[in-house]
């Protein structure tokens, strides 16, 4: 019973793929509409499945048709300063205590961060 589950549900992955192939500019309708009735949910779920062809199948779909390209924030980003090394705390000013490379050290020998409080990590 549970094989012939299996490949009901590859069967319709299959027709789900398929027809997001051919949506040309009906993508962005079609995949609004599967996430409305809570398709997304489901495809997503069986990235869990224990079937290997049905979990590929439903990462695919995921991974062509329903992630966004765009929705990286830039502030997230590290940005690199002028030394070569990478600051992982946007807007911090590295010339500021703590900011620049000279303030990614070791803590004292006390454990405690030098007296600018947390520092931003680099490497």
């Amino acid at each position: 019973m549970l094989y012939l589950f299996s490949q009901v549900v590859q069967v319709v992955l299959d027709g789900i793929n398929n027809l997001l192939k051919m949506a040309d500019s009906d993508m962005e309708a079609i995949t609004a509409m599967i996430e409305e009735c809570g398709g997304l949910d489901k495809i997503e779920s069986l990235q869990n499945h224990e079937n290997v062809e049905i979990y590929k199948l439903a990462y695919e779909i995921i991974e062509q048709y329903f992630s966004e390209e765009g929705d990286d924030d830039p502030n997230l980003a590290p940005q690199l300063q002028a030394d070569g090394n990478f600051q992982f705390q946007p807007g911090a000013d590295p010339g500021a205590p703590g900011g620049g490379a000279a303030g990614a050290g070791a803590a004292g020998a006390g454990g405690e961060a030098g007296a600018g409080g947390a520092k931003p990590f680099e490497f």
